[in-house]
């Protein structure tokens, strides 16, 4: 099978940039290695949050359609790092895999290991959840940022800026 890893992590922090991708990378080239199958590109979004475009992604999925790349599988470390959208909108994530009839293999989490289509991600209830709690996080934690923003603010400060003058 021809696997592509792909990888995403959300920050542009010197310690992420070193150490997220790095990681991923490690764990899928790992899992590709073990199942015997053949690694024919590495795809990265780099500092963008699990619930944005994701341009590198995108990108990806328009070599598949035009037929530039031949992948039977795609896989990930976790499902956080291919979207944390809402349960009603993972499938515009999975929907093109399906149509051009790419698997999608989990290094961890609940479906490790498996090869899943859409129709089968689509019926654990469990992994939508999942799905969709990753979303409701990424909502509150923007919330508690602009929250502590604000605050900052208000006790004259501008976050990472310093004293306002």
């Amino acid at each position: 099978m021809k696997a592509v890893g792909y990888y995403r992590y959300s920050s542009d922090n010197k310690a992420q940039r070193d150490n997220s991708e790095n990681r991923q990378s490690h764990f899928v080239k790992d899992l590709i290695a073990k199942k015997g199958w053949l690694l024919v590109d590495e795809v990265a979004d780099r500092a963008i949050s699990g619930a944005e475009t994701k341009p590198a992604a995108a990108e990806l999925r328009r070599k598949i359609e035009h037929k530039e790349i031949k992948v039977d599988v795609l896989v990930v470390d976790e499902q956080s790092r291919f979207t944390r959208d809402r349960v009603t909108d993972i499938g515009i994530e999975w929907g093109w895999l399906e149509k051009a009839n790419v698997k999608v293999c989990f290094v961890n989490g609940r479906s490790a290991g498996q090869l899943l289509t859409y129709d089968e991600f689509s019926r654990d209830l469990v992994a939508l959840i999942e799905g969709s709690s990753n979303h409701e996080y990424l909502r509150k934690l923007s919330k508690a940022v602009t929250g502590g923003m604000k605050t900052k603010f208000m006790d004259g400060k501008c976050g990472w800026f310093g004293q306002t003058p």
